[in-house]
Order: structure tokens, then C-alpha cells, then sequence
């Protein structure tokens, strides 16, 4: 089992961050991310409250100063954690491919496109529809994000197999690997 990428905290604590989601503020009431710094180990680190940043396309490491169709005037996000090969994990405030409150990934090494619509980015991809979705998937998966280390699908039972195919490509109508 992958160790879980937050702790519940012993009691809630107020969040005045009124730059965050309401969904974000109520989590963060009750729970602390691991942070970035945490081990490496986790498939998936999410951010301690004080780490959450609002970013553009241009504060993407694999993005930075290019500028992308659809995407450098139609992007904005809360960066919410990174994998353990440095992806960033996002939760969308506006983008091109995918609906407000989705959980977005974006990495050189993501296997995407991501979401739908003329404007797909190869380096990214949906993990899920919200965060509250996100968690639950998470939980469900032992706190793995296969969507990040696709590769390990092919591991697991068939049974699991096909049923984690089937939902990142229903996030994500473009990847070829979830049709495999």
C-alpha cells in the first residue's frame, strides 16, 4: 500500500484563503497534504496548506515561457501537489480541455492528451472530474495514481485492469494506452 498523501488533522482548524475553492478551504479544514517535500516514495505528495499556489500557463515547468494555443490565455489553476516524478497536479479553475474543479496532471513524462476539445496538450492528463472524486479514486487505488505510472496498469488484475482503463480514458477520450 501506498502511504496515504495527507493526514487528518487532530482537530479543524479555520482556513482564510479566499483565493482557494470553497471544496479546497473545507478539506484543508480537517486535513494537512504531506507536502512537496515528502518523500519520493509517494506515487502522488499533496501540497501542506501553506504550499497551495494559484498558477498560469506560464508558471507550467513544462510550459513556462512558450506560448500555447488555447492554453496561455485560457489557463488557471491551484497547483495541489506533484508526483513522484515531479507532475504537477492541479486543480482547474479554467482551462481549455476540461471543466472548473476538475484534477488535472501535467509532466513531461504524463501519458496523455488530456480532456477533449481542439485545444489537447500532450503532457497532461485528467485524473479526475473533482477533487472529491479525485480522493475517492485515490482511496479506491490504495492511494496509487495510476493515471501517473500508467505503465503499472498492466500488473494488476484483469479484471482491474480494465476498469482503470476504462476510466482515465473517459476522462481522457485521446490516450491510446487506456483502450489497450
Amino acid at each position: 500500500m501506498n502511504p496515504k498523501p495527507f493526514v487528518k488533522l487532530r482537530q479543524p482548524r479555520f482556513v482564510i484563503r479566499p483565493d482557494l475553492p470553497g471544496d479546497l478551504v473545507k478539506f484543508y479544514e480537517e486535513h494537512e497534504g504531506v507536502g512537496l517535500e515528502s518523500s519520493s516514495d509517494r506515487v502522488v505528495r499533496i501540497c501542506l496548506l501553506d504550499e497551495l499556489s494559484r498558477i498560469n500557463c506560464q508558471d507550467l515547468h513544462v510550459i513556462g515561457k512558450d506560448t500555447i494555443p488555447g492554453w496561455s490565455e485560457a489557463f488557471a489553476a491551484v497547483q495541489i501537489g506533484i508526483s513522484q516524478f515531479f507532475d504537477e497536479i492541479l486543480y482547474v479553475l479554467k482551462a481549455p480541455v476540461c471543466a472548473e474543479g476538475s484534477i488535472l496532471t501535467i509532466g513531461v513524462g504524463v501519458a496523455g492528451p488530456e480532456g477533449s476539445g481542439a485545444d489537447i496538450l500532450e503532457a497532461a492528463l485528467v485524473l479526475a472530474n473533482s477533487f472529491t472524486d479525485w480522493l475517492q479514486h485515490l482511496k479506491r487505488m490504495d492511494w496509487v495514481e495510476y493515471g501517473l505510472i500508467p505503465g503499472e496498469i498492466a500488473k494488476l488484475p484483469k479484471s482491474m485492469q480494465q476498469g482503470l482503463r476504462q476510466y482515465y480514458l473517459s476522462l481522457n477520450p485521446g490516450i491510446t494506452w487506456g483502450a489497450t
